[in-house]
């Protein structure tokens, strides 16, 4: 049993020459899984080429889609490099890739 309820935000930060951030908003639950939907979000660069912090738009999804996925004591597995975990609350860093 999780403990994840309708309308916590989840981050992901993952990324080999580059830190990718995603944040995703609970939209339904279950007893062993989330639905999710992508949120949109601001970037706000550090004055450096391809580096800063993201903060999401809650409520605000990037796309009409929706996805469930089973929660583990890791948090939500989206893929096999990415898990999504309940948001802190803070900016979270990025860079990007030329």
């Amino acid at each position: 049993m999780h403990t994840f309820i309708v309308g916590d935000i989840l981050s992901s930060s993952w990324g080999y020459e580059q830190t990718n951030v995603t944040f995703y908003q609970v939209t339904r639950v279950t007893k062993s899984s989330v639905e999710l939907g992508t949120l949109k979000s601001v970037e706000d660069y550090d004055g450096q080429a391809m580096v800063g912090t993201k903060v999401p738009c809650p409520g605000e999804f990037a796309n009409a889609n929706r996805f469930v996925k089973r929660v583990s004591n890791y948090g939500v597995k989206l893929s096999s490099h990415e898990y999504a975990r309940l948001w802190d609350g803070k900016p979270q860093r990025f860079s990007t890739y030329a």
